[in-house]
């Protein structure tokens, strides 16, 4: 039988390793999200599909430079994401471009905004839960 000590050393391991595993699944849900919804969003400048900006603890402010390729700021959002921890409250994904909800609509000028693409990213991501382990054998 194990004692007190022993017990309590072993469940703040157990704790610790619950809050690493949960920061990691933030991480990869948060990935799966945006780079969804940056690939789900039309594009004609690609002012809007640039502009899914990840941050923590507050929504990001302000807009990205909008010309470039689909996805050409994924891996700085994905460094950015990797920086969430235990530590932190609160992981944002924001699009402050002023027709991004008019795009969630549906209404594009090529007609090719998807109606709910957050939506559906975000659905998606949470599937990913499901790969999530807490903790570790």
């Amino acid at each position: 039988m194990a004692t007190p000590q022993v017990f309590a050393a072993n469940m703040l391991k157990r704790a610790a390793q619950v809050r690493e595993g949960t920061s990691l699944g933030v991480q990869k849900v948060m990935l799966d999200i945006d780079k969804e919804v940056v690939l789900a969003t039309p594009r004609d400048t690609g002012r809007a599909s640039n502009n899914w900006i990840p941050s923590l603890e507050s929504p990001a402010a302000g807009e990205r430079p909008g010309v470039g390729p689909k996805g050409r700021y994924l891996a700085a959002d994905a460094a950015l994401i990797s920086r969430f921890g235990p530590k932190n409250t609160s992981i944002w994904l924001s699009n402050n471009v002023p027709y991004i909800g008019a795009l969630e609509g549906g209404h594009s000028k090529r007609k090719q905004a998807p109606n709910g693409m957050v939506q559906k990213a975000v659905a998606r991501g949470i599937r990913s839960l499901a790969s999530i382990r807490l903790l570790r054998p």
